[in-house]
């Protein structure tokens, strides 16, 4: 004696194969948006964390035309004791980075009495918008 109904109604309280592959597409959608989201973010923080950089070499290049009455020939320059100028002392500028959150060094160029100091941004190259867009801390002008 067989206990199996062969024609009788069927309980099934399992998935169907289809169901399982809907669950997880849509599953995979919402990672991609969440993920999306997320690498944004990080991009944003990597753009102030390159402005926050910018500043503080920003306050270093003023610092030393304070104490020097001209801009430093290059951002290495604020790092080192410089026996041109007996006054100035790197300090706490020893510590800054040179290069921004994506790998590239700062560009800093001096003409006279300005100076130009920025980062190219995530793209690493000129010009470029929103992320890609380069981070300039603006023209210092001395006197």
């Amino acid at each position: 004696m067989n206990s199996l109904k062969k024609n009788g109604p069927r309980n099934n309280r399992g998935f169907t194969l289809l169901e399982i592959l809907i669950v997880l597409g849509i599953l995979g959608t919402i990672m991609a948006m969440v993920m999306t989201r997320i690498n944004d973010s990080r991009n944003r923080a990597k753009a102030k964390e390159a402005r926050l950089a910018l500043n503080g070499w920003s306050e270093a290049v003023n610092m030393y035309y304070n104490d020097c009455g001209k801009y430093p020939s290059s951002l290495e320059t604020l790092k080192n004791p410089d026996s041109s100028c007996n006054s100035w002392e790197p300090g706490a500028y020893k510590k800054l980075k040179s290069t921004d959150p994506w790998g590239t060094e700062f560009q800093y160029s001096v003409d006279g009495n300005n100076y130009s100091l920025k980062s190219l941004g995530q793209d690493k190259a000129e010009g470029g918008t929103g992320l890609n867009a380069d981070i300039d801390v603006g023209t210092g002008e001395g006197e």
